[in-house]
This record gives structure tokens, C-alpha cells and sequence, in this order.
């Protein structure tokens, strides 16, 4: 288990501190794959150099199985170092060297004899599907095929953790999906853990059995990822959550109604499938017109939003709200 207490990472630009980490905690459980998501400048990508000691916090401690890495000497460092891995965007190929021989450098480092080797790296092509590919040179590699080469070379020394760092984010859809499955099948086969940083819903969504969200250095909300989508709370997660649906402006929003009441109904993977919306019509004097909503699907549930205008009297619609809360549909007051 990997666990982060009140971490804090500062820097200097521009004869101005700012907190690139602010007192951020969170744990990641053995065997899981725990996303870590925000916008640009949140303070992810420092947060994964944080965990591999690429980058040293000025206060908090970083607890792998019970072990703070902060505090070890030299020796005991390197040893942990080598139970953990990290894949980048970019991919970090040796440009000059072969598709085998990227796989193979980190063991040749280690100093594992060449049998041993070579039926490693032979593993690892097959698991990643390039063995056709094991004499080509990343340039004749797709963006794809390189990042699979990166995580079969991060898995050669069997690491217990992953990390990864916006590893899908130059990659297109069609690629991110493999380069997604090929993790969980990581995950699945090898118990590996993963954090994985990104600025992706879509991809967050997709793999991870939990997300925490970043701002401003600080984790604002963290669930696991049907909980999440079925009731973000902070205004950051909504963002991400509901995506372009709720980018609307809430005055434009109001515009377009006729002074109803104004809420958001969030579903969960089984309300979303109810058709609860015209059960509360039926059976309460209100009208209920849609405004905007979203239903998303997840690894293996669904969950989405509504937001909606209730017009009646006010004890109908007080009704109306109530039957929805009956029927496990989480109702949020909009502003």
C-alpha cells in the first residue's frame, strides 16, 4: 500500500513562493489503479516526481508498505526505486536502439545474465504484441506502438508500482484504448499497482478504481469513480464530471427558463436505466423541463446528471423533489 501524508512541494519564480503541493494526503491500495486528475499547473506531474524522489518535499512523508521513502539512506532508496516504474508521455525511447534492446536495458543494468535476458524480454514483447517489431528502431514505431514498448520496458525489472505520467495523453483514441487494456492486463496478471496522472475524464473514467482531483496544489475531492460521476461535490469535479455539458453559463441557463425551480439530478448505474423523470410527472402536479444533462459510461456501471426546471406550487413541487430522493436519485439546489 502506498500512502501520502500532508505532502508540500514549493517553489520560487519569480522572487515569488508558490505551493506546488499543499498539504496533499491520499492512499492507494495494493492491486489498484488510482487516477489523479486536474488541469494544468494543479500539481500533478510534481506529485509523481514527489513519489519516485525525482523531487524532494519540504514536509510530509511518502509510506510504501509501511516504509516512509523520504527517510531512507542512499542504499535502501535505490532498492525501493527499483520496485517502482514510470512511463511518460513522451515515451523515452533510446532512439538508437532497437525495440529488444530498449526492453532490455534496464536489465542489462542490473546486471542479469543475457539467458535470463532474453527470455524476459521475449515475455514482454509477446504481452505488449510486438514481437514482429522486436529489431525496428522507435522511429519506425506509431505513437502507440512506442508507448507499449516504454511500459514493457517499465515492466522488465517486475516493479510493484506503476506510475504514469499524461502516458495517453499524445496518443488518439483508438491507441489510448490498448495502451488502457494493456494496463489493467498489467494490473490483472502481474498484481501491479498504478497511479496514473492525467488531464482526462475519458481516461480516468475508462480505467481507475478510484480518482483524486487537483487544484491549486490541493486535492479537493477524491471516490471511487461511480460514486464520483453519481455526486461530484466540489465545483472542479463537476467540471470534469459532467464535461461540455455543464460549460453553459448558469445565467444563460436561467434565460431559458420560466421562474421554475432550478435543480441537478444525479443518477447512479441504476437509476440511470429507471425512467424516473416521467414517473415524478405522473404521479406529481409539476412540469419538469430538461435543460441539460449527461449520462456516462463507466468501466462497469453508468451515472449522469440532469439538470432540470420544476414548475407548480411549491408543495408540489417540494413533493416532486421528495419522490425523487425516494427513488435514490441525489438532488442538488442549483444557485
Amino acid at each position: 500500500m502506498i500512502r501520502i501524508e500532508n505532502l508540500v512541494k514549493s517553489y520560487t519564480l519569480q522572487d515569488k513562493e508558490f505551493k506546488a503541493l499543499n498539504h496533499v494526503s491520499f492512499e492507494v491500495k495494493k492491486g489498484e489503479i488510482f487516477g489523479v486528475i486536474g488541469l494544468s499547473g494543479a500539481g500533478k506531474s510534481t506529485l509523481v516526481r514527489c513519489i519516485n524522489r525525482l523531487e524532494t518535499p519540504e514536509e510530509g512523508k511518502i509510506l510504501i508498505n509501511g516504509q516512509d521513502i523520504l527517510s531512507m539512506n542512499e542504499k535502501d532508496l535505490s532498492k525501493e526505486r527499483k520496485k517502482m516504474a514510470m512511463i511518460f508521455q513522451s515515451f523515452n525511447l533510446f532512439n538508437q536502439k532497437t525495440v529488444y534492446k530498449n526492453i532490455a536495458y534496464p536489465l542489462e543494468i542490473e546486471g542479469m545474465p543475457k539467458e535470463d535476458i532474453h527470455k524476459r524480454v521475449l515475455e514482454l514483447l509477446k504481452f505488449v504484441d510486438l514481437e514482429s517489431k522486436k529489431l525496428e528502431y522507435p522511429k519506425n514505431l506509431s505513437g502507440g506502438q512506442k508507448q507499449r514498448v516504454a511500459i514493457a520496458r517499465a515492466l522488465a525489472s517486475k516493479p510493484q508500482t506503476l506510475l504514469s505520467d499524461e502516458a495517453t495523453s499524445a496518443l488518439d483514441p483508438a491507441n489510448t484504448k490498448i495502451i488502457l487494456d494493456l494496463m489493467r492486463k498489467a494490473v490483472d496478471e502481474f498484481g501491479l499497482t498504478i497511479i496514473m496522472i492525467t488531464h482526462q475524464m475519458e481516461v480516468a473514467k475508462a480505467i481507475c478504481d478510484r480518482i483524486a482531483v487537483m487544484e491549486h496544489g490541493q486535492i479537493v475531492e477524491q471516490n471511487e469513480v461511480e460514486e464520483l460521476f453519481k455526486n461530484p461535490k466540489h465545483p472542479v469535479t463537476k467540471s470534469f464530471v459532467r464535461g461540455t455539458a455543464e460549460k453553459m453559463d448558469v445565467s444563460k441557463i436561467i434565460e431559458s427558463t420560466s421562474g421554475g425551480r432550478l435543480v441537478t439530478l444525479n443518477f447512479d448505474n441504476n437509476t440511470a436505466k429507471e425512467s424516473i423523470v416521467s414517473k415524478v410527472i405522473k404521479e406529481v402536479d409539476v412540469d419538469i423541463n430538461i435543460l441539460l444533462g449527461k449520462i456516462t459510461k463507466l468501466q462497469n456501471s453508468s451515472a449522469g446528471f440532469l439538470t432540470v426546471e420544476i414548475s407548480g406550487k411549491d408543495e408540489d413541487i417540494e413533493k416532486a423533489i421528495t419522490m425523487f430522493m425516494k427513488n435514490n436519485v441525489t438532488v442538488e439546489e442549483m444557485p
